[in-house]
């Protein structure tokens, strides 16, 4: 990934990237990437602070949230809301990738910095388990911070 790229490799395939397909290029090296389940991949790029929507079976990807601050890390979660770790601001957003709308669920909207609970400290990746808990490693901290959801909703 050194050069800005995406590329695809079939399972149970050669592993040799004469069988890759290139998904598209980012402005510098791609951080986190989530597929749904429409195969859908969607990519942070750090560096231009854009996340980016490669629809199945295009190469080039759709801006589809821009104006982050170090988003390093996408997951999805099971109602197909988009959420996006900001390092550099301390927090997670929700994208709601129908209409665009985004809102802060962790950390605070001024991005301070913080080791409560309500607060995190270089966020780094995120991910969901089966039953729709958000988990966040808080890098600076030393933590892992879980949290629960309901249609959504920080509990």
């Amino acid at each position: 990934m050194g050069r800005g790229r995406i590329m695809k490799y079939p399972l149970g395939g050669d592993d040799s990237p004469s069988y890759a397909t290139l998904l598209g290029s980012v402005t510098r090296n791609p951080g986190g990437i989530v597929v749904d389940e429409c195969n859908s991949v969607y990519v942070a790029d750090p560096f231009g602070g854009n996340i980016l929507k490669f629809s199945s079976g295009n190469s080039t990807g759709e801006q589809i949230a821009s104006g982050l601050i170090t988003p390093n890390d996408v997951a999805l979660d099971t109602y197909g809301n988009l959420y996006i770790v900001e390092r550099d601001t301390n927090r997670v957003q929700r994208l709601n990738v129908h209409d665009g709308t985004r809102e802060v669920i962790v950390g605070n909207k001024e991005g301070a910095e913080g080791s409560d609970s309500e607060h995190l400290n270089k966020p780094w990746s995120i991910a969901f388990d089966s039953e729709n808990n958000l988990y966040v490693s808080d890098k600076e901290n030393h933590r892992v911070q879980k949290f629960s959801f309901h249609e959504g909703d920080l509990l």
